[in-house]
């Protein structure tokens, strides 16, 4: 299973490559649906990703803040995002003060 949600995990950064929304910030129609999808997929990996890291899985979804709280309500299209600032979810060793790392 983490394998095939790995692999989900690789398609949504290749998007993000193949798809380079940062030279689209001065067209916001171009940028809207990119940005969108993004969304999106962070959404379900996360939803997906629950049983194996709940605490990654619901600080995402907490910074993702989504319209929709439950998995079966996940409809593409129909869900609205009120992004929050996030923190690191993993961070660096070197970042952490020394008695954390």
């Amino acid at each position: 299973a983490m394998d095939v949600l790995w692999e989900a995990v690789n398609r949504a950064n290749q998007y993000v490559n193949d798809k380079e929304p940062w030279k689209l910030k001065k067209d916001p129609e171009a940028l809207t649906p990119v940005v969108y999808n993004c969304l999106y997929s962070i959404h379900a990996i996360a939803e997906l990703l629950s049983p194996f890291l709940p605490w990654a899985s619901e600080q995402t979804l907490k910074s993702l803040n989504p319209s929709v709280k439950s998995w079966f309500d996940l409809k593409f299209g129909e869900v609205n995002y009120g992004l929050e600032t996030p923190e690191a979810l993993f961070p660096k060793l070197e970042s952490l003060p020394s008695e954390e790392a």
